[in-house]
């Protein structure tokens, strides 16, 4: 029988960044680069080189840049200022490197007044009474987004991505708006080393926003993000609707990024599943 190889991580920066170049980061070498941190306190230049290297599914050398050249073009009338990316530990930024599919993502403060005229706005009042709906207006902000595709609710395969695997599911539907709060937030919180606390359902304007910005970045610049509106299934949303239901978006046969439905919190349908937003 062979002897199986252990990869291990080089024990200097420039080691480091020349390995991570060439090779994808496994669980051992993160735990390495803790462990050099650990020894030698370089937390600073750890963070800054895995955040160059990767982050998340799309390569973002500088993600601060990136967003202002972004929002700069898409609202070039607001005058748009993306600050710098919020400091957070080198176990997080470890972690979202581990995490294909997390990445670094600018919300800024805009309205829907402010959309071009290929945006999918909401239709808040086509099949819910508008009034009874919480709408929770954008504030500019950072936060980490989860990029992986919204599958169909009858795909025997769906979601399936680490994520999921790490909250101990085969797939996001079936779970209502409050297990999600209760149960599997508090679970990325401690993965990703953040605050109790820090990951939440988006908001039904985030998630608008975000989706009609990733379908943007699809179209215009060939990057590999997905469209949250072209499948037949919704994600919930943080907004309240009436007394205490929960809003719903994205169900391609029912008017995708356009269509806004409700339902209970403690609703597990089949045909709903989530999507983590968390803000450090």
């Amino acid at each position: 029988m062979l002897a199986q190889s252990r990869a291990t991580a080089p024990d200097t920066l420039a080691g480091l960044e020349s390995h991570m170049k060439t090779q994808k980061m496994t669980t051992g070498q993160i735990a390495k680069l803790i462990e050099i941190d650990n020894k030698r306190g370089i937390r600073a230049q750890l963070q800054k080189l895995i955040a160059e290297l990767s982050n998340g599914g799309v390569s973002l050398a500088n993600p601060q840049e990136f967003f202002q050249e972004l929002y700069a073009e898409l609202f070039s009338e607001k005058g748009i200022v993306v600050p710098p990316l919020p400091e957070v530990s080198v176990e997080t930024t470890a972690a979202l490197a581990k995490y294909s599919q997390l990445m670094w993502w600018y919300f800024p403060a805009v309205t829907e007044a402010d959309y071009s005229a290929s945006f999918v706005k909401p239709k808040w009042g086509q099949y819910i009474d508008e009034s009874k709906i919480e709408r929770k207006p954008i504030e500019g902000f950072w936060g980490i987004v989860d990029t992986t595709p919204k599958p169909n609710w009858d795909d025997k395969s769906a979601y399936g991505d680490p994520i999921t695997k790490l909250l101990g599911l085969e797939t996001r539907f079936g779970e209502s708006w409050n297990v999600c709060v209760e149960k599997h937030y508090p679970v990325l919180d401690r993965e990703l080393h953040l605050k109790a606390g820090a990951t939440r359902h988006m908001t039904a304007e985030q998630y608008n926003l975000f989706a009609n910005v990733m379908n943007e970045l699809r179209t215009s610049r060939g990057m590999d993000l997905p469209d949250l509106g072209a499948t037949n299934s919704w994600e919930w949303c943080d907004n309240r609707c009436a007394s205490d239901d929960r809003l719903c978006v994205g169900y391609s046969g029912r008017g995708g990024l356009a269509r806004v439905a409700s339902g209970p919190p403690a609703h597990s349908g089949d045909d709903v599943g989530f999507r983590a937003l968390a803000v450090p």
